[in-house]
């Protein structure tokens, strides 16, 4: 994949949600691979944005854990995607005493080995983006995630099926009424149509294209239209509710 000629991910943004996801990750994993994922913590979070520890640090857990972490992209054609040091960064990095800095040297664990299998350099945050991608595809796969979602799934379940009833319920007495007010304009019209009948028949003529008779079968087509409305609706309600019940379910039979 090729990256847009520009900065697109910050590399305080990097580092968060590569903190996220490999924390993740890591949370449900056995414990050789959790011990990975809690060195690489620590390495990202050292490595204070600099792309290249960074970079170590993710080669290093790809070697001890994750075989298939993919390298870094290219970098852009371009200088407009070269990430810049941020005023923030450099503020924090003013404040700091050398006495703070000395502690933290020596509180601090050795960097990663270092990563020699690149042939092009480490620019941007975007660069990373094929590595956040293999991270948030693996986090989806461990137990925790499964479970939210399964647990969404139930709920997003039982609200349709609720929802399915109610509005199943409203559409039987919306076509209720609207039956009831068929029903009654019909009578009335078949009402005047007999009488025009028998007028006709008392003149001794007959009564075609009457304008009544034309009402009747509108009431009768629109009547015809209403309950095929109410009918679908209530079958596309309800396929909506049995999909997210299979779904739920783990049952991927196509309805």
């Amino acid at each position: 994949m090729s990256l847009p000629v520009r900065r697109y991910i910050s590399r305080a943004t990097l580092k968060a949600v590569l903190l996220a996801l490999v924390d993740l990750v890591g949370a449900d994993a056995p414990h050789k691979l959790r011990q990975g994922c809690q060195t690489a913590l620590r390495h990202i979070r050292n490595a204070k944005g600099d792309l290249s520890i960074t970079w170590d640090a993710l080669s290093e857990l790809r070697r001890t854990c994750y075989s298939e972490l993919p390298d870094p992209d290219h970098p852009p054609a371009t200088d407009n995607g070269v990430d810049e040091e941020t005023e923030d960064d450099s503020e924090d990095q003013g404040r700091v005493t050398r006495q703070a800095s000395k502690l933290a040297r020596t509180s601090q664990p050795p960097p990663p080995p270092k990563d020699d299998s690149l042939n092009y350099q480490l620019v941007c945050g975007g660069q990373f983006l094929p590595i956040l991608i293999f991270l948030v595809e693996l986090a989806l796969q461990t137990p925790s995630i499964r479970a939210d979602i399964d647990y969404a799934l139930r709920n997003l379940s039982v609200a349709a099926q609720k929802t399915y009833a109610t509005k199943l319920a409203e559409e039987k007495s919306r076509w209720s009424e609207q039956r009831q007010k068929f029903a009654s304009e019909l009578a009335v019209l078949q009402s005047v149509r007999s009488q025009e009948v028998e007028a006709a028949n008392a003149q001794g003529v007959h009564t075609r294209g009457s304008s009544t008779t034309a009402k009747i079968k509108d009431i009768k087509l629109k009547s015809g239209n209403s309950r095929f409305h109410t009918i679908w609706s209530s079958a596309h309600m309800l396929a909506g509710a049995l999909v997210l019940d299979r779904t739920n379910r783990g049952d991927n039979t196509l309805l």
